[in-house]
């Protein structure tokens, strides 16, 4: 099986490749996720009868970008997504006109591990229902302390 991974910025990059050791071809920058995804998946599947996983390795932004599918990151569509992952909507009142990055610090340091790998989950259910053929992995990391804060694995 051929594995890539799709980094959002050079820390994703230097994070996923600190714990799976992938080699260096492996890993491929991109600077429109949803591009790139659709592209990477499509000329590899014209070209190879191998079978393709694809890490996606992207920042709380970027994980947004993908459930949503698009760049506009309004409250109501992130507070659905919210919802999907576990989250009720008294939770949320508090927190309406948030920065979205707030919401990652919400979770994160509130200890909502579950949530953020649901999160994970739904990102990869939607990019597999998009891409048919190709193995989804989705890493969120939270590029302040360097780390994989939850994951599909």
């Amino acid at each position: 099986m051929r594995e890539i991974v799709i980094c959002q910025n050079e820390i994703a990059r230097v994070i996923h490749r600190e714990l799976f050791q992938l080699p260096e071809e492996s890993y491929v920058m991109a600077l429109d996720l949803r591009k790139e995804i659709l592209e990477l998946s499509n000329c590899y599947l014209a070209t190879n009868q191998d079978k393709l996983r694809i890490h996606l390795c992207l920042n709380w932004e970027g994980l947004l970008k993908i459930i949503l599918w698009t760049d506009f990151l309004a409250f109501p569509l992130i507070a659905r997504a919210l919802n999907s992952a576990g989250v009720k909507d008294a939770e949320l009142k508090g927190i309406m006109e948030a920065d979205p990055l707030t919401l990652f610090h919400w979770l994160y340091y509130g200890r909502n591990y579950k949530v953020l790998r649901r999160l994970c989950a739904i990102a990869k259910n939607s990019v597999e229902g998009r891409v048919k053929g190709v193995r989804f992995e989705c890493h969120l990391i939270a590029e302040e302390i360097s780390k994989i804060v939850a994951s599909t694995l």
